[in-house]
């Protein structure tokens, strides 16, 4: 409060040097003066003054223009704090909403409106589960009424690589924001990040290794087999042996050679999944009967069923070897007596989809465990039902191929009476296109 008469320097200059410094520019200043003192008023307006008060000072009126000016000085700030903020989330490079209790978007920032497909201007009432359905696949999927039950437990949208796009996943991740009005329910705020880079890198890491520890042990052990057989030899029977096991060793070698060869064809096609050709229904039948001998399945203990007329496949061999593999060993190693009986089928579900099931009769999974079956690094604590040490690597990587490529994943488990996890893969785009074409002709 300044009286624009004071001795030594008055009300305006002080407003004036108030509002130079950076310490006190914010601070809400009224002026007092006489009635009729109309200059004084204009000064005062351009040193910076937020109100007028004249004398004489009535106290109910003082006390009204300071909580008037009280409430003006926090809107600007909150003003100012807003427009901070609008430009941080506009510059950002990821998505921001806020969403209703019930779905709808009320606000989205450019990038949350470019990853959408949203147009400028004013939104529509939209419903963000549906508007992000039409651009990408939710994964897992789940109602809305989940994704708030769960807290906004981290979900990704995926667009499949295509001919036409590449491979894009966005994780989405939200928390509520609760309103200080009881009445008011609050909003969901809601970040869209891109982790394409986080997630091709992680799958081609742990392919790697998995292809590392499958391919090269058998040859490997093979060949050190063959020569402890030798070095191990009296002097007498050294000859005898060399001749018994050169055979074996050149197997293992040549073995070993065609194996690093696959390794490195895979590093060489990692960065593309195209350069993954599409497999056949027979190619898919040779290759899981390969892998069961390989995990030691006896023949009693394992029915294969799968339809030869397969159409080809979108998941290359090298992939589609992985997740077989996946399958198969998550089957032996949580059975108790890591002998499982094991069902596996693949057919055409539907037109375009091919359905690979894998049941066996282990212990199950609990209930409570199955919405998080296909997180990194998360096991269920069994208590009984064989679990083995390790990070839980295998359903999460065989779930990240087969989204990448527009495909589904899924499990049902019952305690004490086994587990069946199926995934659905798209066919080639080469078949599709051909029946597109035959069915515009007429042939279909």
């Amino acid at each position: 409060l300044l009286d624009v008469m004071m001795p030594g320097m008055d009300g305006i200059t002080v407003c004036r040097r108030l509002r130079q410094d950076p310490r006190t520019r914010e601070l809400p200043v009224v002026l007092v003066t006489a009635l009729a003192d109309r200059q004084d008023r204009l000064n005062g307006l351009e040193a910076g003054a937020d109100d007028f008060l004249s004398k004489p000072v009535d106290p109910a009126e003082l006390v009204a223009r300071v909580n008037t000016i009280a409430r003006l000085n926090r809107y600007r700030r909150l003003q100012r704090e807003r427009a901070k903020f609008e430009w941080l989330v506009h510059s950002v490079n990821v998505g921001i909403l806020l969403l209703s209790q019930t779905g709808e978007i009320t606000y989205a920032n450019p990038q949350a409106r470019l990853w959408l497909g949203l147009e400028e201007g004013h939104l529509p009432t939209l419903r963000f589960m549906d508007q992000a359905a039409r651009h990408y696949q939710w994964r897992p999927q789940g109602s809305w009424q989940e994704l708030v039950a769960s807290g906004f437990a981290p979900r990704f949208l995926v667009r499949p690589l295509s001919k036409a796009a590449p491979e894009l996943w966005l994780r989405v991740e939200g928390q509520r924001l609760p309103s200080p009005d009881p009445e008011d329910p609050g909003v969901w705020l809601v970040r869209l990040s891109d982790v394409t880079a986080e997630q091709i890198t992680w799958r081609q890491a742990n392919t790697f290794f998995h292809i590392l520890s499958h391919k090269l042990r058998t040859p490997i052990t093979l060949a050190l087999g063959s020569l402890e057989f030798v070095l191990d030899a009296p002097e007498a029977e050294l000859e005898g042996r060399i001749r018994e096991t050169r055979a074996i060793l050149m197997r293992g070698i040549r073995e070993l050679h065609h194996q690093l060869e696959e390794v490195l064809a895979f590093i060489e096609a990692a960065e593309d999944a195209e350069t993954d050709p599409p497999m056949s229904g027979e190619e898919l039948e040779a290759l899981a009967r390969r892998v069961l001998a390989e995990v030691r399945l006896s023949p009693d203990r394992a029915r294969l069923e799968i339809d030869p007329g397969l159409p080809p496949l979108r998941l290359g061999r090298l992939r589609m070897e992985v997740v077989l593999r996946q399958l198969l060993d998550n089957a032996i190693k949580f059975h108790p007596g890591q002998a499982p009986r094991v069902e596996l089928r693949a057919w055409e579900r539907e037109r375009g989809l091919v359905r690979l099931a894998v049941r066996d009769d282990g212990q199950g999974i609990p209930p409570e465990a199955l919405p998080r079956i296909w997180e990194p690094f998360y096991q269920v604590d069994s208590q009984g039902t064989a679990q083995v040490p390790g990070l839980g690597l295998g359903l999460p990587l065989v779930a990240n191929y087969v989204w990448a490529v527009g495909g589904d994943v899924g499990i049902r488990s019952e305690l004490g009476k086994g587990t069946c996890v199926w995934v659905d893969i798209p066919v080639a785009e080469e078949r599709r296109r051909g029946e597109g074409q035959r069915d515009a002709r007429g042939e279909g």
